[in-house]
C-alpha cells in the first residue's frame, strides 16, 4: 500500500511539473 501511495505521489508531482513546464513554454512563445 505504501509503495503504491508513494508511486501515486510521484506521478502526480511529475504531472504538475509537466503542466508547469508547458505553461512556461507557452508564456515564452506567446
Amino acid at each position: 500500500m505504501q509503495i503504491h501511495l508513494a508511486r501515486g505521489l510521484i506521478e502526480s508531482s511529475s504531472v504538475s511539473n509537466h503542466i508547469g513546464s508547458v505553461a512556461i513554454v507557452k508564456s515564452v512563445i506567446f
